[in-house]
């Protein structure tokens, strides 16, 4: 009998350790879970928070590019103007059509020149006039050596507001990249009525302006596809990008961030993604 308690005795430590061992063990996995599922949540509610933010930024810029666009597309002074200027487009090509629209070109530059320059201070990046038929551009405030080519299939925005007659809004590509646009339609009497003519269109960021850039309220950034973007982007604009940002991920091109941190980088035969940043 005393052989069996000093057996029993021989294996109770090792017996005791691996008890232990699966013990430590078990409550370790349970540690870890609890820490992976903490960080889990944390992962998913700050992705939820900047996209929360990153819609109401595209909400607030793309209802002050309609407030913008209604402002001075219901102005009668441009309206007039981008009708006088209409019907002389509208005319067979000749010397005499082309030097008077270009005129009117210029006059209509002045018209806007004021809203323009307010514009800009809140944060409007581009200022536009397209005519009918086929989306032809009129005039680029942000661009005046850049006009009289066709949008027709290329900017679904103005194709709308052509079709429908109604204020359209939206995020969309133009020739200088992404941004939230709004385009109001000008119709061929001052009465509102008759055919849409042509359509003014203002263009603002993709991303909020920061009041302290050095410091951004939340890192994001805006990549394009470089497939989906490039016919229609300029040659000038797409060499601006690749100029900015040589690599691209997976078809991806960063083309702006509110974190000069967030760029991608090209080191040696290396590029790395950001990470903190959102695409749209």
């Amino acid at each position: 009998m005393s052989l069996n308690y000093k057996r029993l005795y021989r294996w109770l430590p090792w017996v005791s350790a691996l008890v232990l061992a699966v013990v430590f063990s078990l409550f370790m996995q349970a540690d870890l879970q609890t820490h992976r599922q903490v960080w889990e949540e944390r992962l998913a509610w700050n992705t939820q928070t900047q996209k929360d933010y990153m819609e109401a930024s595209g909400r607030d810029l793309t209802q002050q590019a309609m407030l913008l666009a209604q402002r001075v597309g219901r102005d009668p002074i441009v309206a007039d103007k981008v009708r006088a200027a209409h019907r002389v487009f509208s005319e067979d090509e000749s010397l005499s059509s082309t030097e008077r629209l270009r005129a009117l070109r210029e006059e209509t530059e002045a018209v806007l020149l004021d809203y323009w320059d307010a514009l800009q201070k809140q944060g409007g990046r581009q200022l536009s006039v397209f005519f009918a038929p086929g989306a032809v551009n009129f005039l680029r405030m942000h661009r005046l050596d850049r006009y009289g080519d066709s949008m027709s299939g290329l900017r679904p925005l103005i194709g709308e507001a052509f079709t429908s007659g109604v204020l359209t809004a939206g995020a969309d590509i133009t020739r200088l990249g992404s941004g939230y646009r709004a385009i109001q339609p000008i119709t061929a009497n001052a009465d509102q009525t008759g055919a849409v003519i042509a359509v003014l269109e203002v263009g603002m960021s993709s991303l909020p302006q920061q009041q302290n850039p050095q410091h951004p309220s939340m890192q994001m950034a805006v990549f394009l596809r470089k497939a989906a973007v490039e016919h229609v982007l300029w040659k000038q604009t797409r060499q601006e990008l690749k100029h900015t940002n040589p690599t691209t991920v997976d078809d991806w091109r960063l083309e702006e961030t509110t974190d000069p941190q967030l760029h991608l980088v090209e080191q040696g035969d290396g590029a790395h993604q950001p990470t903190g940043a959102i695409a749209a």
